[in-house]
């Protein structure tokens, strides 16, 4: 199963997906340090930066996007609305806290 990972954080959501078998395709995060854990943990995976200036149609399409939630993401909830709705997963996965 192909997974977008949107907030991703340091990729705690992404591990256990992909400790679940999946594969992450792509990762959508903002924080520059986060950037860099991601980048050690999945060389190969392609990444965003902002959500609101990802162009979804770029995106690869997936089975699942899933996205980590918290008080500095939960206002970006449109964009993400917005990235969900273009890609068409067959499922969406979000934890909220």
């Amino acid at each position: 199963m192909k997974v977008g990972s949107v907030f991703s954080g340091i990729g705690g959501f992404d591990l256990g997906l992909e400790q679940a078998g999946m594969e992450i395709q792509w990762q959508i995060e903002n924080d520059r340090w986060c950037n860099k854990i991601l980048a050690r943990h999945w060389p190969d995976v392609k990444r965003y930066g902002d959500v609101a200036t990802v162009d979804p149609n770029e995106l690869e399409r997936v089975d699942l996007i899933c996205r980590r939630c918290h008080m500095r993401t939960d206002g970006r909830l449109e964009e993400f609305r917005e990235l969900a709705k273009r890609n068409q997963p067959r499922a969406v996965a979000a934890r909220w806290r």
